[in-house]
């Protein structure tokens, strides 16, 4: 399962998500970052994100591509634990946290 929740900070939407990004709950992210399609910048905050598989990397690969297809930067924070390394061995993980400090938070 996979709960998703959207707040803005002006032109930047953050999507939290929390629970496990696999083949079942791509979708649903898929979705969540179309329905902010008109921000400038989507930051993925995966702070309660505990589980993410191959299925999941591509759904991450695809929604930074369809953002970036309308103008927009999506950049994930706050990986942790497994899905920290699996995106390290699979080798995405600097490419979709921009190269910046995974652990930013996002601003209150």
């Amino acid at each position: 399962m996979l709960t998703i929740t959207d707040r803005w900070e002006g032109p930047v939407a953050y999507l939290v998500l929390a629970g496990e990004l696999d083949l079942l709950t791509g979708v649903d992210l898929l979705a969540a970052t179309e329905k902010v399609s008109e921000a400038t910048e989507i930051i993925l905050d995966c702070h309660e994100l505990r589980f993410c598989d191959s299925s999941g990397i591509g759904t991450l690969l695809l929604a930074r591509e369809s953002a970036r297809a309308v103008g927009a930067d999506l950049r994930l924070i706050g990986v942790t634990g497994l899905v920290h390394r699996v995106l390290l061995v699979t080798g995405v993980l600097t490419e979709l946290t921009g190269g910046g400090p995974i652990s930013d938070q996002p601003p209150r």
